[in-house]
């Protein structure tokens, strides 16, 4: 726990009243640190966007970073529906996971989302520090 960290964040959490909206300041406060290191041949990042759009590629790069044996199943487990995946999921339908949010936020809880996301400038994160970490 950080607190000058958070504090530098205070003008945004203190306008924040949705469920939707605190778990979206969680999840960048938990992402801007990691995105603010220098980089590093030691550290491997890697996102659910990626890893559910092509999982094996990713094991596979992560597998190497860490310089360990790739299991030749890992494909067939990869791709296998997990105990919590819910009835109607777009793993089960074969589409991609990354959009499932679609079905179960309405247009003002994504708007909200987007929203916090521009507050701490993390609306386009993947494209304004992808090239910050060569692993991610």
């Amino acid at each position: 726990y950080n607190p000058p960290f958070y504090e530098r964040y205070h003008s945004i959490t203190d306008k924040l009243v949705y469920p939707e909206e605190f778990l979206t300041a969680k999840w960048c406060l938990d992402l801007i640190p990691l995105l603010s290191l220098d980089k590093t041949p030691n550290l491997y990042i890697s996102d659910y966007e990626s890893l559910v759009k092509d999982g094996e590629k990713n094991f596979l790069s992560a597998y190497n970073f860490f310089k360990l044996q790739y299991d030749n199943d890992l494909p067939q487990s990869i791709s296998k529906p997990s105990m919590t995946t819910l009835r109607g999921s777009n793993v089960l339908k074969g589409k991609n996971p990354a959009l499932s949010y679609k079905n179960h936020l309405s247009s003002n809880q994504i708007s909200r989302i987007q929203g916090v996301l521009e507050s701490f400038n993390l609306d386009q994160w993947k494209n304004k520090f992808i090239n910050k970490n060569p692993h991610l």
